[in-house]
């Protein structure tokens, strides 16, 4: 079963532009690469503006038409730059911290957010099952891996 996962952005202003990825959303998939390549809000600008992903690369990369190039060159599969997937709105954008914390824990589903203070942080925890919606400094929880 795939693991998913909410990547999100936090403004200045405080609210939280929000994409889905559908696959590998557990520490070593999207934790591993958001940490390593995704560290600035520019280049998280650039992935969240292009929408909700299947499987995020280690570059956001370009739309190819064949699935072993996605593959191969470790790009970002977004559902619709690549899929053709219609979505009514690329992300979504949520009020606070809370309301998206909120979301994830009815959803069942994880989360990595970059704060306001340049820094990635999970609700993933490698020493129980299941996620909770305390939030942890990415790099630290990567480092007990």
């Amino acid at each position: 079963m795939p693991t998913k996962c909410y990547i999100a952005l936090q403004k200045e202003d405080d609210t939280i532009d929000v994409i889905l990825c559908q696959y590998d959303g557990h520490l070593h998939g999207c934790g591993v690469k958001l940490e390593k390549y995704y560290g600035t809000y520019a280049k998280l600008r650039q992935l969240i503006d292009l929408g909700n992903l299947q499987s995020l690369g280690k570059t956001i990369g370009v739309r190819c038409f064949n699935k072993e190039e996605y593959k191969k060159q470790d790009y970002c599969v977004f559902l619709t730059r690549d899929l053709n997937k219609k979505q009514d709105q690329l992300f979504m954008t949520i009020e606070d911290i809370e309301t998206l914390l909120s979301l994830c824990e009815s959803e069942g589903v994880g989360l990595y957010v970059f704060n306001k203070d340049d820094k990635w942080y999970t609700t993933f925890n490698i020493f129980v099952e299941e996620e909770n919606n305390e939030l942890r400094v990415l790099s630290e929880v990567i480092r007990k891996l």
